[in-house]
């Protein structure tokens, strides 16, 4: 399990959960359970989580995310993670990119 957090604004962050077969294989067939501990969480310990966003990874997509050397590169590896979605506006839900953290 990959957690991923995104700063959106200086006291607002996205958190991802990044599953992997491993994960779920534990998760589902080993019923043992996941967590995250705020204390491994660093500096986001002290920022207000704005949503959480659980995706999956192949093990493809998942060699690709050492490979991102930037924020807005993180921001497409996670947005391209999160292609499945159904649009859901009525819950808040929208298609638009991420912003520049401050930007919003």
């Amino acid at each position: 399990m990959i957690t991923i957090p995104l700063q959106l604004s200086t006291t607002e962050y996205d958190l991802f959960i990044v599953l992997e077969d491993d994960n779920i294989d534990r998760i589902v067939k080993d019923r043992d359970p996941a967590e995250i501990r705020s204390s491994a969480m660093g500096s986001f310990a002290r920022k207000k989580i704005r949503n959480i966003n659980i995706v999956y990874a192949t093990p493809e997509e998942a060699k690709l995310l050492p490979t991102c050397r930037t924020v807005g590169e993180v921001a497409k590896f996670l947005m391209n993670l999160g292609r499945g979605w159904s649009f859901r506006p009525e819950m808040g839900d929208n298609d638009e990119a991420y912003q520049t953290p401050g930007k919003n």
